[in-house]
């Protein structure tokens, strides 16, 4: 018996930050990632083939968490090695601002999906949705903290000098 329904809001993230070069600055950096994916079966002959193969036989044991979770690991494993392998890509390729990341979730998200559309494929699973939730930038004692601090600290510096020469424009008019 396969159920065929949608499986909802399976969380995922990335076990440790991915290092990568930041493509505003070049420097290398830290991040991590964490979201949700729903997924369903599409091709069950094929699911069953691919986890059962020629073993015999597939318990819940197998999928579920509190037995020994075997196929369950395995795809947080793929959904991990996914992510980590093209999150950096990703921004690097779109040269996408590292403080302005969250306003790309909804791109970073569909991106990711088309990278793992492929792997779950195999398996006769398709996955309906790939959201990133949150992106974990370096914190204190990460790689790139300091470069992130510096970005902060120039952008601060354009800004106000920006709000001083409006403010100037604006008492010569």
């Amino acid at each position: 018996f396969f159920n065929l329904v949608s499986q909802m809001a399976i969380k995922w993230g990335t076990p440790e930050k991915i290092n990568f070069l930041e493509p505003m600055t070049g420097a290398p950096i830290s991040i991590g990632a964490r979201g949700v994916l729903n997924f369903k079966i599409a091709n069950a002959r094929k699911l069953l083939l691919k986890l059962v193969g020629t073993g015999g036989k597939l318990t819940r044991q197998d999928l579920m968490e509190d037995g020994e979770g075997h196929i369950k690991n395995y795809f947080r494993s793929l959904i991990q090695l996914t992510v980590s392998t093209n999150l950096a890509n990703i921004i690097t390729a779109e040269k996408m601002d590292i403080l302005q990341l969250d306003q790309q979730k909804m791109r970073l998200s569909a991106a990711l999906l088309n990278a793992i559309q492929q792997s779950f494929e195999e398996y006769g699973l398709v996955v309906t949705e790939f959201l990133v939730m949150g992106i974990m930038l370096p914190q204190q004692g990460d790689l790139g903290y300091d470069v992130l601090k510096t970005i902060l600290q120039m952008r601060q510096k354009e800004l106000t000098k920006s709000a001083i020469a409006t403010e100037t424009e604006l008492k010569l008019a």
